[in-house]
């Protein structure tokens, strides 16, 4: 399952990179620049093993999606996997997932709030689709 989740984000990070591209006025290497740090910190992210390095690791990537939110808005449609992503180390915290993952349209304006809404929407079915229930995790034990 989690190639479904890398195939999705890949999928929207091809997505905020169109969308980037054509609501610029004019092509901005920075912007490159960190496309490309972003897909390298996920990389680093399915290398490392441990459940604490990967968790440490969607933390950096979601506040590198932080800081680059400042730059461009778009970057923040890429926070909400990662914190779903985040959340399948704590599974019993799904209410404090949902309201982290609405913070940040308290900073978004018109068609960026309804994008947002759309990608948590998409990332929550897939984090529902993802995470192991408990019926199936006991069966994995035996």
């Amino acid at each position: 399952m989690e190639l479904w989740t890398v195939g999705n984000k890949t999928i929207l990070l091809l997505f905020v990179v169109i969308a980037t591209y054509f609501t610029a006025a004019q092509p901005d290497p920075w912007i490159v620049l960190l496309f490309l740090i972003y897909s390298a910190l996920n990389l680093v992210l399915h290398i490392v093993k441990g459940s604490r390095l990967k968790q440490g690791a969607i933390v950096l990537i979601e506040l590198f999606l932080i800081g680059c939110a400042m730059y461009h808005p778009f970057f923040t449609l890429l926070l909400p996997f990662g914190c779903y992503e985040l959340a399948t180390f704590y599974p019993r915290k799904n209410g404090v997932v949902l309201l982290v993952i609405l913070i940040p349209l308290i900073f978004l304006r018109d068609s960026m709030m309804v994008l947002y809404m759309f990608v948590a929407a998409l990332s929550y079915f897939n984090y529902v689709l993802v995470r192991p229930s408990p019926g199936r995790r006991k069966r994995a034990d035996t």
